[in-house]
């Protein structure tokens, strides 16, 4: 179990590893805990020696994704999962159910999990299905699977690292073990890197951006064959996630579409590439119940930076 955390960012550490360390129907020895600093105030002492954890210090914060990798450059299990200190396991049975499902060696295992958001003056949850490719919550990646593909954390991505990194080891596997119960609990901090500043990671339309033009760079070099496929499908994405949230940053946001099509070009200059990627937009839009009249606009706007 890996645990990145940065105290300057409301961590209830406490409730985390109570979660993990309370688990029952597992060998507890077998689990092992590691703890990343990412470049915050370290652990104090009573928690280090109340649970069993080894902890690692980074000098200087680089985000979630450098310190998750941290963990994985210093684990011994068969297993990772990961779990962010302002989080929660869902139940005191999620290990059983993961412990169990290992013992076919799938190269990941996934949950549900509940995700917490705010309702008028309380809390609401909503379920995320174990199918997620966004997040790396509520599964479990088989240490050899990752190491035989090559896959890490990109130590570029601040944000949007978890995107890459679930999507691919998703994407380049078929043997997945899905589990039903809920495994996991997002829960709700104002001061997480996805919900603080008002959300405003979401509206870093350059950096969502970035994520998936690393992600089409690995899919290159290691499954050619759905390089096209995942391009069609990242730029007819990007034209919802504007519409969703228009772009904080728009000189960045053209900066990274110039990047993407300069490394896609071949796939943009096929015949009914616009085609293509206009239907397949319209498509996401409509599922979203997302208005498509500026569609064509759009293509313009990916045309100009060609």
């Amino acid at each position: 179990m890996i645990i990145p955390y940065n105290l300057n960012y409301g961590t209830d550490f406490e409730r985390a590893l109570s979660s993990v360390f309370t688990q029952i129907g597992v060998d507890l020895n077998q689990l092992e805990v590691i703890a990343v600093n990412d470049g915050g105030p370290a652990l104090s002492e009573g928690i280090t020696e109340r649970w069993p954890l080894r902890e690692y210090l980074m000098t200087e914060s680089r985000g979630a994704g450098v310190a998750r990798q941290t963990g994985l450059n210093h684990a011994h299990g068969a297993y990772a999962m990961f779990l962010d200190a302002d989080d929660m396991l869902a139940s005191p049975i999620v290990l059983h159910d993961f412990f169990k499902a290992s013992r076919a060696s799938p190269d990941v295992i996934v949950a549900p999990f509940w995700g917490e958001s705010r309702a008028g003056e309380g809390v609401d949850y909503t379920l995320h299905a174990a199918s997620d490719h966004s997040a790396v919550y509520a599964k479990a990646f088989r240490m050899g699977y990752l190491k035989r593909i090559g896959l890490t954390f990109h130590p570029s991505l601040r944000v949007y690292e978890d995107v890459y990194f679930t999507s691919l080891a998703l994407d380049l596997t078929t043997s997945i073990t899905r589990l039903t119960r809920p495994a996991y609990v997002w829960r709700l901090n104002w001061q997480s890197t996805g919900r603080r500043d008002h959300f405003s990671m979401a509206f870093n339309d350059a950096a969502w951006l970035q994520s998936g033009r690393y992600r089409l760079q690995f899919i290159q070099s290691h499954a050619a064959d759905r390089w096209g496929h995942d391009f069609y499908e990242l730029i007819s994405g990007l034209y919802v996630h504007a519409k969703k949230y228009p772009p904080s940053d728009l000189a960045a946001l053209k900066d990274e579409v110039r990047k993407l099509m300069a490394e896609n070009r071949q796939w943009w200059q096929l015949h009914d590439a616009h085609a293509l990627v206009r239907r397949l937009a319209i498509d996401k839009a409509q599922a979203q119940n997302l208005k498509s009249s500026d569609i064509d606009d759009y293509l313009d706007f990916l045309e100009e930076q060609t």
